[in-house]
């Protein structure tokens, strides 16, 4: 009897072993995810921005391997930021001088867009004009701006902030580095800068004819050569209707078309065919013309601004 009563205790735990084998094979199979899927970081790298004019107040700022160039007007009643890119004028004006206390300007890329801040002084902080330069779409947007209180550490001196910029789904992402907050921008409320109403193609074959003619102007080489002719370099600005030409007259010959790039009422900018620009001023239509610009810093050392005559 003993020995039925086991074959009819092992029989039955034999048969519920098989019902949950044939349980546990029925059940669908779940894939479980431990971590959700992480957010594509797009990181941007500083690159060099070359700017003239006054130190935290410039012209002009670019970079020529990029083939950046943006163009700052600041007067009493307002301010501009012009972008000349992917041969069109965006602008941005503003309704007050954002800009009247000085500024600095940095430019960051990855490898579709770029980056530019704008660094605003304020008298106890600064303001972040943040825009990138969109290579898919040739467009240039305004992201956004905010403003933060500078940081004094207990010598009074504000704490240096470094630029650590990176992109993540729909935010761009701003860290100053210790001591600072990070700043958060949502990329789909920026807005797409409206365009110039300058067609460039029309601006670079039509001149004015006030500025039509010769411009000439003389430069010291070599000092300790004062009385030797070969010391001195002559550049030559020639605009006509017909065509507008760069020559230097050297020891080393150079010559370039121009291309115009801007005007204002009292002044020309000039872009040569190694990116370099020129700018041509009338001051106070007095009759006296200077030539400032990326060219003459190269040709001309610990001045900007040459003499011309007019011929």
């Amino acid at each position: 009897m003993k020995n039925i009563k086991y074959i009819l205790l092992f029989l039955l735990l034999f048969s519920c072993k098989e019902k949950q084998s044939d349980l546990t094979l029925s059940q669908p199979e779940i894939e479980i995810n431990s971590t959700k899927d992480s957010l594509i970081n797009i990181n941007y790298t500083q690159i060099p921005i070359n700017c003239e004019g006054k130190q935290f107040a410039p012209t002009n700022c670019e970079n020529k391997e990029k083939s950046f160039f943006c163009k700052f007007t600041l007067d009493n009643n307002k301010s501009s930021v012009e972008f000349n890119y992917k041969s069109k004028i965006f602008i941005h004006s503003f309704t007050e001088t954002p800009f009247e206390l000085g500024f600095n300007s940095y430019l960051f890329e990855n490898k579709s867009n770029m980056i530019l801040i704008l660094d605003s002084f304020l008298e106890y902080g600064h303001t972040f004009y943040v825009y990138q330069l969109d290579n898919d779409k040739d467009i240039v947007k305004f992201i956004g701006s905010k403003n933060f209180d500078a940081k004094i550490d207990k010598n009074e001196i504000e704490l240096k902030y470094n630029f650590d910029i990176s992109e993540n789904d729909e935010t761009l992402i701003l860290k100053l580095g210790s001591g600072y907050d990070e700043m958060n921008f949502n990329l789909s409320n920026s807005s797409v800068l409206p365009i110039k109403d300058i067609n460039l193609s029309n601006v670079d074959s039509k001149i004015e004819s006030k500025w039509i003619g010769i411009y000439k102007g003389s430069f010291l080489q070599f000092k300790e050569e004062y009385n030797d002719p070969r010391s001195w370099a002559t550049v030559y600005i020639n605009l006509n209707k017909d065509s507008l030409t760069y020559e230097l007259h050297s020891l080393k010959e150079e010559n370039s078309i121009l291309e115009i790039i801007d005007r204002e009422t009292n002044s020309l900018t000039l872009k040569m065919e190694n990116g370099n620009t020129l700018k041509i001023s009338n001051n106070n239509n007095s009759g006296k013309y200077t030539l400032e610009g990326s060219q003459i810093a190269i040709l001309i050392d610990k001045k900007s601004i040459l003499d011309l005559t007019k011929e």
